[in-house]
């Protein structure tokens, strides 16, 4: 029998699965793999282990669905990525088989024409405790594009951009 303690870098959630995996390989070339499991309960009756959902809508700032944004969620605790997510026709995306911690959404691809949002969290108090979800609406804005054609005359035009309040102003 082999007996061995592991440490962690951080406190694990009640309810935290941890999995072991041993391989032998004999002198003789006989092979096997053997997976064994913990999972970590801490006191006070509290424990609901890989319950819970995360479920992001994105909409541009008229409120209509964007299909093809991409996200990592991203576990704070550990700093793992437990989920990659690209939203849907309706602007949805979902994953599940989560504790109830902290978590990072990130967006990693915009759709075409937006600008990325920033990192968005997920809380434990984030978590409706019937229906074990936390539901967030990610605003997407518009990239702002500029033509500039050169003047008939040759003659350089000069453009200035001041934004305010959302609007973009535009002096030449």
């Amino acid at each position: 029998m082999i007996f061995y303690t592991v440490d962690i870098s951080y406190l694990p959630t009640s309810g935290e699965r941890f999995v072991n995996r041993a391989s032998l390989i004999t002198t003789n070339g006989i092979s096997r793999t053997d997976e064994s499991g913990f999972i970590f309960y801490r006191g006070g009756g509290e424990a609901q282990g890989y319950v819970f959902k995360i479920k992001i809508k994105k909409i541009d700032e008229a409120g209509n669905a964007l299909q093809g944004a991409k996200f990592d969620v991203i576990r704070d605790r550990t700093g793992l990525v437990v989920g990659q997510l690209e939203t849907d026709s309706l602007g949805e995306a979902e994953v599940g088989n989560l504790l109830r911690d902290t978590y990072t959404i990130r967006e990693t691809q915009a759709p075409a024409g937006y600008l990325a949002s920033g990192d968005i969290k997920i809380t434990p108090d984030d978590f409706d405790s019937t229906l074990l979800l936390a539901s967030k609406t990610i605003v997407n804005k518009n990239i702002l594009r500029l033509v500039v054609k050169k003047s008939p005359t040759g003659e350089s035009t000069h453009y200035f951009f001041h934004s305010q309040d959302d609007k973009v102003e535009v002096s030449c």
